[in-house]
Formats: C-alpha cells, structure tokens, sequence
C-alpha cells in the first residue's frame, strides 16, 4: 500500500506548527506524520482513531516522548487530528485511494472466480478418444 505525500507538506503550516508544539525538528514532524497515516491506513482506514489508546496512536506515529498525551494534543492544536479522534480531512486525502483498492480488490475477486470457472469447464471436459493428446495428431 501506497500514500501519496505532497511536496509542500515539510514547509506546510501545519508541520511547523507540530513541530514547534513538540519542539521537534520539522523533518522528525513529517516522519511522525507519515508513519501515523500509513498505519491508519492499515489500522483504521475510515481516519477514525477512535478506538485505539493514546499509547496505540503514539506508537503508530514513532513517538517516544514520555507524555502521550501532549503528542495528542499536538496533533489537534496543529490541526491533523480532529476532537473526535478522527484524521483530519482523512477522506479527502485518502478517500480516493480507498476507493481504488475496493475497486481493484473487486476487480481481483472476480478475476478469481472466472479463472476458477474456466478451470472447472476444462476438467469437466472430455478427451476426444479419436485425438492423441501427447502428438496433437488424429489417432489412425
């Protein structure tokens, strides 16, 4: 699985205002980012963190400071997490690809099942005894 990151995101408002919150460089603010978005890609594809502890998120993200909690905060003061422990914005940006791997994971399942079901019309297939398999010549 892939996500797609913009150029701009390193110098984005956002991103310094993180970093400035945890007083943290703003390459370590982008690294926790992205690390948190592709685990919520795997983890809680809906961008809805609601269900996984402070400790859960903070482990996804790579933070290792010893407040969790202000981790959390950060993230909401800088505005990538919403109140409701919701990824902000998350189905703008990730929506489409969501909605990508449905339709190729659809696309896979039914690729599957014809496969299948050519394969079971093969085998239920009779040899014609009048054709010899092993030299592709008619029996004499």
């Amino acid at each position: 699985m892939w996500l797609p990151i913009h150029t701009e995101l390193p110098r984005h408002i956002k991103v310094q205002r993180l970093s400035r919150l945890l007083n943290i460089k703003q390459a370590q603010a982008v690294g926790h980012l992205v690390m948190l978005w592709l685990w919520t890609l795997e983890n809680a594809s809906d961008g809805n963190l609601g269900t996984f502890t402070y400790e859960e998120i903070c482990q996804a993200a790579g933070w290792r400071g010893r407040d969790r909690g202000s981790f959390i905060t950060a993230l909401i003061e800088a505005g990538f997490l919403d109140l409701d422990n919701r990824i902000h914005d998350w189905n703008d940006y990730a929506g489409e690809l969501l909605t990508r791997r449905e339709r190729d994971r659809l696309r896979k399942r039914e690729e599957r099942r014809r496969a299948r079901e050519q394969n079971e019309a093969i085998e239920q297939t009779e040899p014609d005894p009048l054709f010899d398999l092993s030299f592709g010549h008619p029996v004499l």
